[in-house]
């Protein structure tokens, strides 16, 4: 998720933005008297002033409190459809939403202020303007979003890098690897769950296991977590400022009881601390007689924001290529080849 522009904002920053904006929608909602009193007088004489000079009386102290209203949901509307871009669509939906969801709020502020604070004043015309702010906040912000998101795109092309057209920034390769193993399903399903294995498997892509863990009977259902250490030699430099020497990489397989046949699969996920790389595979075992037969699919899929991308650029090689080469290394670890 890109950390810059909002076709891209993170979505804890966005809830950070809208919980804190929010709260200070409370203080001046609840607040016990209007907000504008003690600089009302003020205004007026300012306004007044204005008006003698041949300044039209309909710019007065109504349209300044109308226009403050609109202005003060605008940010209501942005937050909003930041939120609801990627699960409402099309875009104008989400706008439509957004401002929906403004003028709902606005409702129950003027309803509250109607039954709770006596000196407050509640008014449809304040509902009306809150509900415009809204819209022109989430219209604004989804056309920033539309706009960052053609340049973003524009920019990559330039510098021959290939981003999806999609908004929330996902890219993904596929796994895939078939393979049959002269061993019962049983011998392979062991290797799989063999803390020396996976160092074998961890080294073989460059990087080393950090740490193995099989929880449940291996001969039943279980799962193993497996962390690597992944080296960041490929990024550049800045990058390897925040993240260090190493990328770590957290592989977990849950893997399934054998079927009556002796066949077993196992669901795997894997996640790459500091990278936007997520990987959702599975591998079954299939008994043949005899024999196995490896089948494993399944996608990484990565976010493509600026240093982040980097970060996931030099990190989803390695991910994929780990997975693959457990299924193709495991002949050679069974029959004793691999030291």
């Amino acid at each position: 998720m890109n950390p810059l522009a909002p076709a891209a904002l993170r979505p804890g920053a966005v809830w950070l933005a809208g919980a804190t904006y929010l709260a200070f929608v409370a203080v001046v909602v609840f607040w016990p008297t209007p907000v504008d009193r003690p600089a009302s007088g003020t205004i007026s004489q300012a306004f007044a002033w204005l008006h003698a000079h041949h300044v039209p009386a309909w710019i007065g102290y109504a349209l300044l409190e109308w226009l403050a209203n609109v202005a003060f949901f605008v940010p209501v509307g942005a937050i909003g459809v930041l939120l609801l871009r990627n699960a409402v669509k099309p875009l104008a939906a989400a706008v439509l939403a957004a401002a929906g969801t403004g003028c709902v709020l606005s409702t129950g502020i003027e309803l509250t202020q109607w039954l709770a604070l006596p000196e407050r004043t509640a008014s449809a015309m304040d509902v009306l303007a809150n509900t415009a702010g809204a819209l022109a906040g989430a219209g604004g912000a989804a056309a920033v979003s539309s706009w960052t998101a053609k340049r973003l795109r524009r920019t990559s092309r330039m510098v021959g890098a290939t981003l999806p057209a999609r908004p929330d920034w996902k890219d993904s390769m596929a796994l895939e690897a078939n393979t049959t193993l002269n061993y019962p399903v049983d011998q392979v399903a062991a290797v799989f769950a063999d803390e020396a294995f996976q160092r074998h498997v961890s080294e073989l892509v460059g990087g080393k296991l950090e740490s193995f863990t099989v929880d449940g009977d291996v001969a039943g259902a279980f799962r193993a977590t497996v962390i690597r250490q992944v080296p960041t030699g490929r990024l550049p430099e800045i990058a390897k400022k925040f993240v260090g020497e190493y990328l770590n990489v957290t592989q977990v397989e849950t893997w399934t009881a054998p079927d009556a046949d002796g066949s077993r699969q196992a669901d795997i996920t894997v996640k790459v601390a500091g990278a936007p790389v997520d990987v959702a595979a599975v591998q079954r075992l299939a008994a043949d007689g005899g024999t196995t037969r490896i089948e494993l699919t399944g996608t990484v899929s990565s976010s493509v924001p600026f240093l982040g991308g980097k970060i996931a650029e030099a990190a989803e090689p390695m991910v994929g290529k780990a997975l693959n080469l457990e299924a193709t290394q495991a002949a050679a670890w069974l029959a004793g080849e691999i030291a």
